[in-house]
């Protein structure tokens, strides 16, 4: 129970830290809820965080078992630290489902300021949660391994995975957080965007690698992208976004 309370009241302090309103850290919060407690949910994503921890250093596994770290040092193998985003395309496409889907009638009834503010906190709260921890620990094992010369380069590389979360908010179809039911068949509809994900990431990636080859171009780079983010975040999740699919109907005693 202590553990429980411990963990709410994580959840409120971050919400007042990365949300803007009330609103957006109301859902920052019942995503954080749901994200711990929904088993569906946990059966699906997390085998992911564990994929997605081990991946960017399978391309740098041989080198360090040979004993070149000094051929790993200088070279740009850091960069496989966005495949960590991997988790992402798994997260925002199960983040719309719930086996307590029924209860998504509250949505009906409570006074929603506009579905921007709901998808935000959700994404906010996916990012926060679940993101930001498998790369700080993977961003530790990187700046060990290479050097505190990358930590710039780090940086650049979160930021570049907050626009990264956005670009997977619009390219998958929407829904409210934990309002459908899941289902098998549903998944077809992910496949494409999946892929457009995955050639973005390496995109972003490449991006990165270009500007490395500029004169303090990797700080240009890192305002660059605090401009694109600022501008992103705010742009996307209008008070008035529109919801993709059909939105539920169920009344509260369904």
């Amino acid at each position: 129970m202590a553990q429980g309370r411990d963990s709410g009241r994580l959840a409120r302090v971050l919400s007042e830290i990365v949300c803007r309103n009330k609103a957006e850290a109301i859902f920052f919060r019942f995503t954080w809820s749901m994200m711990k407690n929904e088993r569906e949910f946990k059966l699906r994503v997390y085998p992911t965080v564990g994929f997605s921890m081990i991946f960017p250093f399978i391309f740098i596994f041989n080198q360090v078992w040979s004993g070149d770290l000094a051929g790993v040092r200088s070279s740009k193998s850091y960069l496989f630290i966005y495949y960590c985003a991997l988790l992402l395309m798994t997260v925002v496409q199960m983040i719309r489902y719930s086996a307590s889907y029924k209860g998504a009638w509250i949505y009906q009834v409570i006074p929603l300021p506009g579905k921007g503010l709901v998808y935000r906190g959700m994404l906010k709260a996916a990012v926060v949660k679940l993101l930001v921890p498998l790369f700080m620990l993977e961003a530790a094992v990187f700046i060990a391994l290479m050097g505190p010369w990358i930590i710039a380069d780090m940086i650049v590389v979160l930021l570049a995975l907050l626009l990264y979360a956005v670009i997977c908010f619009l390219t998958f179809p929407k829904a409210l957080p934990f309002s459908e039911k899941y289902e098998a068949t549903q998944r077809k509809e992910f496949t494409g965007s999946a892929f457009v994900q995955l050639f973005i990431l390496a995109g972003l990636a490449g991006v990165h690698y270009v500007f490395t080859l500029i004169p303090a171009g990797i700080y240009i780079y890192m305002v660059i992208l605090v401009a694109a983010n600022g501008w992103i975040w705010h742009r996307v999740f209008r008070r008035d976004l529109p919801q993709d699919g059909n939105f539920p109907t169920l009344r509260a005693g369904g």
